[in-house]
C-alpha cells in the first residue's frame, strides 16, 4: 500500500507524542502510514490494525487526521468497535486535553439504517436531486448540526451511511423510472382516446 513518506513521519512523531501525554506510554509501538484510499466498506478514514501493529490513515485536512489519529489510538487502547468502552476512553482523552470534538462522543441515537434511508429518500425524491453524490448528502446531514462535526467525522464513525445511500438511491432512481414509464403510457392513452374522440366526430 503506497503512503505518503513525508505525512507519514509527521504523524509517527504525533503517535508517539501522544502516547506519552495522554496515554502515558502504555500503548505498544505502532506504525502509522498515510495513504490516499482504505479499501473497506464506505471508505473509511482511518483503520487500526491491532495484529500488525499498524495504523492507517486517509490524507485529509489536518484537523480532521489529528482526529482520526487519535480515534484509532482509542481503539488500540480499547476495542475495535465503537461500543461504551471505547467511547469512555475517547471522554478521558478529551478531558485529558485531547483534541477531540462533540460528534466523536455524542451517543448514537438517531444514525440507524432507517433513519437514513428516509434521509435519502427525502433529499433525492425531492426538487429531483436523484444526481445528488454521497458528499452532498454527507454535507447536508453535518449540516443539522447534531449528527457530527464534520462529514469526515460522520464517515469515521458511520461508515455504512455510504451503502446505504447508494442502495436507497438505486431504489429511488427505479421508483422515478417506474413513475415517468407509467406517466409516458397515460399520455400514449390519452392520446390515443383523443383521436378515437375526434374520429368519431367525422
Amino acid at each position: 500500500m503506497d503512503s505518503d513518506p513525508v505525512l507519514s513521519k509527521r504523524y509517527q512523531a504525533l503517535f508517539d507524542e501522544f502516547n506519552a501525554r495522554y496515554f502515558h506510554g502504555r500503548l505498544p509501538p505502532y506504525r502509522i502510514l498515510v495513504v490516499e484510499h482504505i479499501p473497506g466498506r464506505g471508505g473509511p478514514s482511518g483503520l487500526h490494525q491491532r495484529t500488525h501493529k499498524r495504523i492507517l490513515i486517509r490524507h485529509s485536512d489536518d484537523d480532521d487526521t489529528i482526529v482520526t489519529l487519535l480515534h484509532e489510538m482509542a481503539h488500540a487502547a480499547t476495542v475495535d468497535k465503537h461500543n461504551n468502552r471505547w467511547r469512555t476512553e475517547m471522554q478521558r482523552l478529551r478531558q485529558a486535553g485531547a483534541p477531540i470534538p462533540d460528534g466523536e462522543l455524542r451517543t448514537p441515537t438517531r444514525m440507524t439504517k432507517q433513519f437514513i434511508e428516509h434521509e435519502a429518500t427525502e433529499v433525492l425524491l425531492s426538487d429531483d436531486r436523484l444526481n445528488w453524490t454521497l458528499r452532498q448528502f454527507v454535507r447536508g446531514l453535518v449540516s443539522q448540526g447534531d449528527v457530527a462535526h464534520s462529514q469526515a467525522a460522520l464517515l469515521r464513525q458511520y461508515p455504512w451511511v455510504s451503502r446505504v445511500f447508494r442502495d436507497t438511491k438505486k431504489r429511488c432512481c427505479k421508483e422515478r423510472q417506474a413513475i415517468e414509464l407509467l406517466r409516458q403510457r397515460l399520455q400514449a392513452k390519452g392520446k390515443k382516446y383523443g383521436a378515437e374522440e375526434r374520429q368519431a366526430q367525422i
